[in-house]
């Protein structure tokens, strides 16, 4: 489903919040379609790890504006991966990642 969602190129604000069948392979097909994406809300996603936001950070560089909460496998690892690559990022919520 992801991938079909992603083959519209023209997207740049998606909400997914919520949507707990979505694993990393579905975010990682997502990113690699919808590259000039600005806006994600993968909010409550409880399956996302580190992998999928490494592969959503190379991808999805134009990224302003990206809400992880409640998203509990993802890690410090994570930050790491937005912050050196999404230079547009102007906000994240990270509120309820126990892990970091």
């Amino acid at each position: 489903g992801l991938q079909s969602l992603g083959s519209n190129v023209k997207l740049r604000d998606v909400c997914l919040s919520e949507c707990v069948s979505i694993t990393d392979l579905g975010l990682q097909k997502f990113a690699q379609q919808c590259k000039e994406i600005q806006r994600l809300d993968i909010s409550h996603c409880t399956h996302i790890t580190d992998s999928a936001i490494k592969n959503l950070a190379f991808c999805c560089r134009m990224l302003s504006f990206l809400n992880l909460s409640g998203c509990k496998l993802v890690t410090d690892m994570s930050i790491q991966y937005l912050s050196g690559v999404c230079t547009y990022l102007l906000e994240l919520d990270i509120s309820g990642c126990i892990l970091v």
